[in-house]
């Protein structure tokens, strides 16, 4: 099996050579989550290993905002959870059926298909033991570069986020050139801080602050929204999946021992979303029933696979393969397209080649963003010596 981690890119697709129909699909993907009792440093909810674990003890779900689209890109608030989409299938508005099968299926009321994975997300290791590193030293990660939004529009930040018994210490620091001001007191760091990745936009993401801030962080407070949040852009996907995998760590309080790539770092539910109860009924085969007010075709339990791969232990055939780093799931529609839609036809192979250059691109993106990354971290290191030095002049 193929680890899902919070680099993969999962793709919705008909089959392992057709994308889904650009009309008539609409896409929801969601995030697992414990409904009580969510603890920082807890395994992760398949309760088995998070790459191969096959159980479903899940307590319920939550619309990831955004999530919207056939791909989806886990990040590292993921790591720990299972992920799903669900997808809402029109049979009227379908593209790429004949005159006949249209009639056939104007009848049909819409109906969904779930698409799971059967284990949970996790870290990818290098990222990940980058980020473990960074607790190495006194000053623990650092993160700069950071462009304030919301209330924060227009000013840039620099965060740095040490471990400690209780869970991370944080500070915070306004840049402007080559100074840093803090926006608060160093003696009294936020404790405990937490985070929220944006899952459709790859560099934004929100500090949220469960244990309260301080009383000297009174300009903290003021650039927050309304709701708490303090709204981050970072310069890249790769640094902010840095720095929320650094802040995870920090606050992970078990054993060190027993920290991994599958440890749920960010257990916790976000504040006001809306818990869903997962009354889907899992199967291998198709099964029609009712869920509301919409039919629901069947749960597809997708498991990736080697291309060359025979069979698979979830379905017993091969539902899907991994081209690329992207999943493709079990048939989504119970039709086929019919041969004689030659303009959709051409659409979609138009499409499979834009998506093969856009595969393409975003491994390219992801090599830029690394090698960025590294730089920014080496700059983060020699600002740290030259201001050591600068200190050590000073006492002399």
């Amino acid at each position: 099996l193929h680890p899902v981690t919070n680099t993969s890119v999962l793709l919705i697709r008909t089959s392992a050579e057709s994308p889904c129909p650009a009309r008539g699909y609409e896409y929801q993907w969601y995030r697992s989550c414990k409904r009580i009792d969510d603890k920082a440093g807890c395994e992760s909810e398949s309760g088995e290993d998070a790459s191969h674990g096959s159980s479903f003890n899940v307590e319920g779900w939550y619309a990831l905002s955004g999530a919207t689209y056939a791909a989806f890109q886990p990040s590292a608030t993921d790591i720990g959870h299972r992920i799903r989409c669900v997808i809402t299938v029109d049979p009227t508005q379908t593209s790429g059926l004949s005159s006949s099968e249209n009639g056939d299926m104007s009848d049909e009321e819409t109906f969904q298909v779930v698409c799971e994975l059967p284990f949970a997300v996790v870290a990818d290791s290098g990222l990940f033991n980058a980020a473990r590193q960074s607790f190495s030293g006194p000053n623990g990660g650092v993160f700069a570069n950071l462009k304030g939004r919301g209330n924060a529009e227009g000013r840039m930040f620099r965060l740095q986020i040490m471990s400690a018994e209780q869970g991370s210490r944080m500070i915070i620091f306004q840049t402007s050139g080559t100074t840093a001001e803090p926006i608060h007191n160093i003696q009294q760091p936020i404790l405990a801080a937490s985070a929220i990745a944006a899952p459709s936009e790859p560099k934004v993401f929100e500090l949220i602050f469960p244990a309260g801030l301080p009383a000297s962080a009174v300009m903290v407070q003021a650039l927050c929204n309304d709701d708490g949040r303090f709204l981050l852009r970072s310069p890249n996907r790769v640094s902010r999946e840095s720095l929320l995998l650094s802040l995870g760590i920090a606050n992970y309080c078990g054993e060190p021992a027993d920290l991994t790539i599958a440890t749920s770092l960010f257990p916790q539910t976000p504040p006001g979303v809306e818990i869903l109860v997962d009354t889907y009924q899992r199967s291998k085969h198709t099964e029609d029933r009712v869920e509301g007010d919409i039919g629901v075709r069947s749960v597809q339990v997708v498991s990736p696979v080697r291309e060359e791969d025979g069979e698979s232990e979830t379905t017993g055939k091969v539902p899907n393969k991994m081209i690329g780093g992207w999943l493709t799931p079990l048939a989504l529609s119970p039709k086929t397209p019919s041969t004689d839609a030659v303009g959709t036809a051409e659409a979609d192979a138009r499409f499979q080649v834009l998506e093969d250059e856009l595969r393409s691109k975003i491994d390219r993106l992801f090599a830029k963003e690394k090698t960025c990354a590294d730089l920014q971290r080496r700059v983060t290191a020699a600002e740290s010596a030259k201001k050591r030095n600068d200190e050590k002049l000073k006492a002399v």
